[in-house]
């Protein structure tokens, strides 16, 4: 599995805006990367694992490093067949979320990713804000999608350990 993935990675980083056969080059090796894909050893954490192994060697020469997260989207409403995805800010809107949180030096070195937490919503909460406030004080802190924050913390805190110091923050999203 190492080496499909050095290979496919390799073949997908030399043009990330093409489809997965544009960049595969023929269909022998398209059909293998659909076949990468849909293995089910093939997961996020497993192909993250030697990505963070890695990123900690590096965490540990540096004095200081910052520890950065946020939350993307990503909107996948144009692909109909996928079942992992769930609406996004409008029932009809599909996609999911992202949470990363990179290691990054003061000098704006990034060191890699120590954590990420990924999830999509199963349905929107279509009630008033008092009855939502009203309904997520009745909810456990761990079921609440908001808990991501506190996680990602918690990888910081675990991860800095690392160096002499670090900072864990939070991405904060503007709005016009």
């Amino acid at each position: 599995m190492n080496a499909r993935a050095t290979n496919l990675l390799e073949a997908l980083s030399q043009s990330p805006g093409e489809s997965i056969p544009s960049s595969c080059g023929d269909w022998g090796e398209t059909k293998a990367a659909y076949r990468f894909f849909e293995n089910h050893n093939v997961t996020a954490e497993n192909i993250l694992a030697p990505h963070k192994k890695a990123t900690i060697e590096r965490i540990k020469k540096h004095q200081v490093v910052l520890f950065i997260q946020d939350t993307s989207t990503l909107n996948y409403t144009g692909q109909k067949q996928r079942k992992d995805v769930g609406p996004i800010n409008r029932d009809n809107t599909k996609g999911l979320f992202i949470h990363p949180t990179p290691a990054v030096t003061p000098e704006r070195l990034c060191l890699g990713i120590v954590d990420h937490y990924q999830w999509s919503r199963k349905e929107l909460a279509h009630k008033n804000s008092k009855e939502r406030s009203r309904l997520n004080h009745l909810r456990k802190p761990t079921d609440k999608e908001s808990y991501r924050w506190v996680k990602g913390h918690q990888k910081a805190s675990e991860y800095g350990a690392a160096t002499k110091r670090y900072i864990s923050g939070f991405g904060r999203r503007s709005r016009s």
